[in-house]
């Protein structure tokens, strides 16, 4: 095989050429199904095509560069003595008369010079610069990016439209200021998420592969001790699945993307109330069956509560499959379930899953 035939290079070419494309597409498909799934098409197509316009901006001036380099080599070609036998071309160039190469040096001394600036500014001028320049006076130098970060978040979210006022307590504080804001003196919270959180993982954690990694505040619409409904402040964490804490001898490739797909629950205390034991006074707890105060059945319904995307899922589960995914334990058994919700990324044909295998690299 003659590896220098005109034909040969425009095949290579041209297969290179159709794999890299390939990859490009499989990579988009997939990162626009994550992003449909979320709610954030718009998002993709800005990143895209900030993406893209980076792409040609550095393109354009590799292309810019290379023919500047290529006239200048160009002239000082025609100029220059041509060397015989294992000797390239001599360069005039910046007052240096003759400059030669053996012969096939100049691919190794481009690789040699890549290896250098590649050594240079990935392992040597980074950590030199951050302890030389960054360190020194880091909170200067970050400050306007910190700025920018906020200022971005305030608009966002929305936050650059609200009006903030100076609080300013006289101290006296009456009677009839507590009958007025009767609603916020009795939502004061007793609770924090610390030693509730802590309480959860002894008393509803049900199994060590359930975590509670966080208790949110929210308010819902109760009823009260007189029948009234009235806002009630709220402590809601959920039980999540922590697929780290499966033994080891559980954890295979099945285990993880097939039967350990979800959490289960959740548990729901005010804030202000405990027991008489100390223990938060949950109007919802277990897993199942669920145990829900009688109080609120028909404010709070609760049908299965599957929780699939949680603040600790750090992988990927196929549902809808052959093998039954675990629902949640009853006793020493397991209960299992199919997912029957519309969520997710469709992988029902050959091609989608052949993309998504490559895009996992699984």
């Amino acid at each position: 095989m003659n590896i220098k035939h005109p034909k040969f290079l425009q095949r290579l070419t041209l297969c290179l050429g159709i794999l890299f494309a390939c990859d490009l597409l499989a990579f988009l498909w997939a990162e626009g199904e994550w992003f449909v799934e979320v709610g954030y098409v718009r998002i993709f197509w800005i990143r895209l095509a900030i993406q893209g316009l980076t792409g040609l901006i550095v393109v354009v001036t590799s292309l810019g560069l290379l023919g500047i380099n290529g006239a200048i080599a160009h002239r000082n070609a025609q100029s220059a003595p041509l060397l015989e036998g294992d000797r390239s071309q001599a360069v005039d160039n910046m007052g240096i008369q003759k400059l030669a190469f053996p012969k096939n040096s100049l691919p190794l001394l481009g690789v040699g010079i890549f290896v250098v600036l590649s050594l240079l500014t990935e392992l040597i001028l980074p950590p030199v610069f951050q302890r030389a320049v960054v360190q020194p006076n880091e909170l200067r130098l970050e400050q306007p990016y910190i700025q920018h970060a906020i200022a971005s978040t305030r608009q966002a979210f929305g936050l650059s439209d609200i009006e903030v006022e100076t609080f300013d307590p006289d101290n006296e504080l009456t009677i009839a200021d507590l009958n007025k804001n009767s609603q916020t003196v009795e939502n004061i919270r007793l609770w924090d998420t610390r030693p509730l959180l802590a309480t959860n993982r002894q008393l509803q954690r049900i199994r060590l592969y359930y975590e509670f990694p966080d208790a949110d505040i929210d308010r819902y619409s109760l009823p009260t001790a007189n029948g009234s409904i009235a806002s009630q402040q709220v402590l809601i964490a959920a039980r999540e699945l922590d697929y780290s804490a499966v033994p080891a001898a559980a954890q295979t490739w099945v285990n993880k993307h097939l039967i350990y797909t979800h959490g289960y629950g959740f548990t729901l205390s005010p804030v202000n109330t405990a027991r008489e034991s100390g223990l938060p006074n949950y109007l919802v707890q277990g897993i199942e069956p669920v145990t829900i105060d009688p109080r609120i059945q028909d404010h709070i319904p609760i049908g299965k509560p599957r929780i699939y995307y949680g603040e600790i899922t750090d992988t990927y589960v196929m549902t809808q499959t052959q093998v039954k995914e675990l629902d949640y334990p009853s006793g020493s058994d397991n209960v299992y379930n199919t997912y029957d919700g519309r969520g997710g990324i469709g992988i029902g044909n050959f091609w989608q899953r052949l993309t998504l295998g490559k895009h996992l690299r699984d």
